[in-house]
């Protein structure tokens, strides 16, 4: 299994203590226990100092693991259900998309499964009064035009550009099978950082919804991802990636 994490003083700070959770799986709908995750991220935020950000001010640690065979499948649900149990007791906010799904393919795979039965208790108690401890990005929107709740629309509704070349021409499922049969290093790491994407705009969407931040222009999510993982990733330096960067309208 594959793990990687940065920046793990944000988890200190007193104020925002806000987490955001994605997960990727394999997709069978056909057969029981079809839907295999395979890949999650935490992505947390350091204290904003000012409203008013551009790319640069965006910084945030973060938290991976990536199976690289199918026998690994079990061992990502343990070490999310491990990895969450710092987030609940630290009573960090969650922010998640359709994160309700992204819990029960987890959960699928695991015996042992307390803190992802609690965080889904969390998530449905979400609208009850005067409880805030998790967002869904993909239910909880209810100010914007766009009906499609989609991560994309969302984003791109709030400006935010996260334009994801990785899945061009293929699917999530077609890419993680494939790395399965290959090991190929540049397919891990195009899910990896596609992932880290997910739970990152999420986050961002909470941020700018509950008025925390908020920016003049359109926002470079990419850029922003280069700006803090450039060192992790070589995928990240790479030229179908770095071209992203011009993008601003």
């Amino acid at each position: 299994m594959i793990t990687k994490e940065k920046n793990l003083f944000f988890l200190q700070k007193k104020k925002n203590k806000i987490v955001s959770f994605d997960v990727e799986w394999t997709k069978n709908y056909r057969i029981k226990k079809g839907n295999k995750s395979f890949c999650f991220s935490l992505v947390f935020f350091d204290n904003f100092s000012k409203k008013l950000v551009k790319e640069e001010d965006i910084r945030f640690g973060f938290q991976m693991a990536y199976a690289q065979n199918l026998l690994e499948i079990k061992k990502i649900t343990t070490l999310a259900e491990e990895k969450l149990s710092f987030f609940l007791k630290n009573n960090f906010l969650f922010i998640g998309h359709q994160l309700c799904s992204d819990l029960s393919v987890l959960r699928a795979y695991g015996s042992q499964s307390h803190n992802l039965i609690k965080l889904q208790k969390i998530w449905k108690r979400r609208k009850s009064p005067n409880y805030s401890r998790l967002f869904d990005s993909r239910f909880d929107i209810k100010t914007l035009k766009n009906k499609s709740r989609r991560l994309v629309d969302v984003c791109e509704e709030l400006n935010l550009i996260v334009t994801q070349p990785e899945l061009k021409g293929s699917s999530m499922t077609s890419m993680q099978n494939n790395f399965y049969n290959t090991k190929e290093k540049l397919l891990y790491e195009k899910i990896a950082v596609l992932n880290i994407r997910h739970s990152l705009s999420t986050g961002l969407i909470y941020l700018l919804l509950t008025k925390k931040i908020k920016w003049l222009r359109k926002i470079n999510v990419n850029q922003i991802l280069y700006n803090n993982i450039k060192d992790d990733f070589s995928y990240i330096n790479s030229p179908e990636f770095i071209q992203l960067l011009d993008e601003k309208q």
